[in-house]
């Protein structure tokens, strides 16, 4: 009896553990049935879930393969990347296409004699990150990589100060950013004063895209065509290049600009812009030249004087020379400093070898009558002044055209 009873417990147990074995399989069954379910559903299942389904056992192969695959997509757009990751400071895989927009803010202090002038450049930038979140009320990382653009040719340093920093949520893409940097201080600008002061002056400054730098500004490299490509096009922000100045410089006026691409073989892109000015010749004409030309007038009145009075044709023609001297002694400050002669040099120099050439003239007639030709002396006088008078205004008229 003992026998028959050990026998039917022994046949009882491995029946019995097959129903245990085949009831855990039929729940497992339907966990994973159930996982695979949310994993399609959830495209965006989250790392952790993910991590704790698989340590269970409760994630099939393929929601694994599911979940690896989300994960990269989502690591590759940054959604995944903490705020403070490095990574954020390298550039994109592909080339940045940055679209700029150029506004001339002011222009002064045009300084020839040291061949500098002192701008104010606003530059607004526009570029797309398709690593960014595609929610837009995330903030932005402090290390964001970004472009930014150098200005040459410069006088000592200049101030590159990033006014904004922000998403493009306006009629934007996701991903889209603008950034508006401000550049002030002087850069060189060699003039040619050959023609002052009818002359003119092209502003010229290059803007390189040859850096890149992080959003806090901590971290700055150096930037190639395959970081990025510069394209200074039209915006919503306005033209490509445009000048709006807050007060015109003082003696100048704006005339046009120009913009084109140099170095295109190099390694960056470079980009110059020309500004156009004309100077603003009515003080010179007003405070210089007419006052030349009414003493040379005045000269004329030689012929009145009486031939053999020497002594007051040589002090008319001596006054205005002096006159001449002193106008050019109180109007030195305004003129160029050259070792070379320009416009208003030549029309003042002029002036004066008319008044020196006047007082010889003077002496020949005074000369001739004294020795008994009295025709030839009022000859000499009677043509002599009016003669120079005469080539002094063709030398003008010949030097201003």
């Amino acid at each position: 009896l003992k026998l028959c009873i050990v026998h039917q417990v022994t046949d009882d147990v491995p029946q019995q553990r097959k129903a245990r074995q085949m009831t855990l399989l039929e729940s497992k069954h339907r966990a994973l049935s159930q996982s695979i379910t949310e994993t399609e559903k959830s495209p965006l299942l989250s790392t952790d879930r993910v991590e704790r389904r698989r340590s269970t056992g409760q994630l099939s192969h393929t929601a694994s393969l599911a979940s690896a695959t989300t994960r990269n997509s989502l690591e590759q757009h940054g959604e995944l990347w903490p705020i403070d990751d490095p990574r954020w400071s390298q550039p994109p895989v592909t080339p940045t296409l940055v679209s700029a927009r150029v506004l001339v803010k002011n222009v002064g202090e045009l300084d020839a004699a040291h061949g500098t002038a002192c701008v104010k450049i606003l530059v607004w930038l526009m570029w797309n990150d398709h690593r960014l979140p595609i929610h837009g009320h995330r903030a932005l990382p402090p290390g964001l990589w970004s472009p930014q653009l150098t200005l040459s040719p410069v006088k000592g340093a200049i101030q590159a100060n990033i006014k904004e920093f922000a998403r493009d949520l306006h009629d934007a893409h996701p991903g889209d950013i603008y950034k508006l940097v401000e550049y002030e201080g002087y850069i060189y600008n060699p003039m040619d004063l050959r023609a002052f002061p009818f002359d003119s002056d092209s502003l010229d400054f290059t803007l390189s895209a040859d850096l890149c730098q992080t959003r806090d500004g901590s971290c700055q490299n150096a930037a190639f065509k395959t970081d990025y490509r510069l394209l200074v096009q039209e915006t919503k922000f306005g033209p490509p290049v445009s000048v709006s100045l807050e007060n015109d410089p003082l003696g100048w006026e704006h005339v046009t600009t120009q913009m084109q691409y140099i170095n295109v073989n190099a390694a960056q892109d470079h980009c110059r812009i020309s500004i156009h000015l004309s100077r603003r010749t009515g003080y010179y004409v007003y405070k210089v030249m007419i006052p030349l030309i009414i003493t040379v007038l005045l000269n004329i009145g030689q012929i009145d004087l009486p031939i053999e009075d020497l002594s007051d044709n040589l002090q008319h023609s001596g006054t205005l020379f002096l006159s001449s001297v002193a106008l050019l002694y109180v109007v030195q400050d305004e003129l160029p400093r050259t070792d070379f002669q320009t416009v208003i040099d030549v029309i003042i120099l002029n002036t004066m070898y008319t008044f020196a050439l006047s007082c010889f003239i003077a002496m020949w007639a005074a000369r001739s009558y004294n020795s008994g030709h009295e025709d030839w002396a009022r000859h000499i006088n009677a043509w002599g002044v009016p003669g120079l008078t005469v080539l002094f205004f063709v030398a003008l008229i010949a030097k201003i055209l």
